[in-house]
């Protein structure tokens, strides 16, 4: 079991609060160049969105 220490701050609080470190475990593991290595869907209209920039907002 890991003790950790609680503590409070006066520090706000953003939406995005952790979200840096599973953009830097995307990266390290080079998931989008995976990605857009699989056999996805393709867009059907040049507004669509990339397959795989849909399964990264997940």
């Amino acid at each position: 079991m890991v003790n950790l220490p609680i503590e409070y701050s006066s520090k706000k609080v953003t939406p995005f609060g952790g979200m840096r470190l599973m953009k830097d475990l995307m990266e390290n593991l080079r998931i989008r160049e995976y990605m857009k290595e699989l056999d996805l869907p393709e867009r059907g209209s040049n507004r669509a969105y990339e397959s795989y920039e849909i399964i990264e907002s997940f």
